[in-house]
């Protein structure tokens, strides 16, 4: 008894040895649900978004907000709509998979082409609200993000800087814009149903007061569905999409 009394208070008078941190990841800084990073880390980062029309820091917009660098959509494979809702709470796409009535929600609230009503989360792409009733829901679900530099989602009412459309919030697709330093990127990836996606981009001076950038992807993808009449497999994808930009 003695022995395991000397043990225990030995146990107890010994410094308690730090647990390691576990590495925070681009996604945990770049969230803000109205509470600053807890972690040290999120200094190391700073995340500037333009969520009120300006550039500023994420800790310092009182909105509820997640951002996403294209390092980030990149690190965690997002290349749609559908997969950046596995990352922003609060936001659901839904996808049938045959590309009509998709939809996307926020915090609850959204529009089907089936009801035909005026979307209450809106999409907008460089500050462009993509109008029409719920065309921002059905194109959301799909939409490819070849070309983001930055993705900003903003939950809660927004209407005061971006209208009607956002009462229950918005995803602000920021496309990468023309340099005058020359550059170029490219990634290729292969999955199953001998899934492939090929994404590249080119940006350089055209002269001393013109730049232009040109990206482009193509995605191809067998069918995972078949039809047992036909023999033939469906849902297949195969799209290709090219955007140019010019900076005077």
């Amino acid at each position: 008894m003695v022995k395991l009394l000397a043990v225990g208070a030995a146990i107890l008078a010994s410094p308690v040895l730090a647990q390691p941190t576990p590495p925070t990841g681009p996604l945990l800084l770049n969230q803000r649900d109205g509470q600053p990073p807890s972690s040290a880390e999120g200094s190391e980062k700073e995340i500037v978004i333009t969520a009120r029309k300006r550039e500023e820091r994420i800790e310092d917009v009182p909105i509820a907000a997640s951002a996403f660098s294209g390092d980030d959509l990149r690190a965690f494979g997002v290349q749609s709509g559908l997969d950046l809702t596995q990352f922003t709470p609060g936001v659901t796409a839904i996808n049938n998979g045959s590309g009509l009535n998709n939809e996307f929600i926020i915090r609850g609230e959204g529009a089907t082409r089936q009801n035909n009503a005026e979307t209450g989360s809106g999409l907008y792409r460089d500050e462009m609200f993509i109008a029409g009733g719920n065309v921002g829901g059905r194109d959301f679900a799909p939409l490819d993000f070849f070309d983001a530099a930055r993705i900003e989602v903003l939950r809660g009412p927004q209407g005061t800087l971006f209208g009607r459309n956002a009462s229950a919030g918005l995803i602000s697709v920021i496309t990468a814009k023309p340099s005058f330093t020359f550059g170029a990127e490219g990634e290729a990836s292969y999955g199953n149903y001998n899934a492939f996606r090929v994404v590249g981009g080119v940006t350089g001076p055209i002269s001393e007061q013109i730049a232009a950038r040109l990206d482009g992807v193509y995605f191809k993808r067998d069918g995972f569905l078949k039809d047992v009449i036909s023999g033939r497999r469906i849902n297949n994808r195969d799209r290709w999409l090219v955007r140019g930009q010019l900076l005077f």
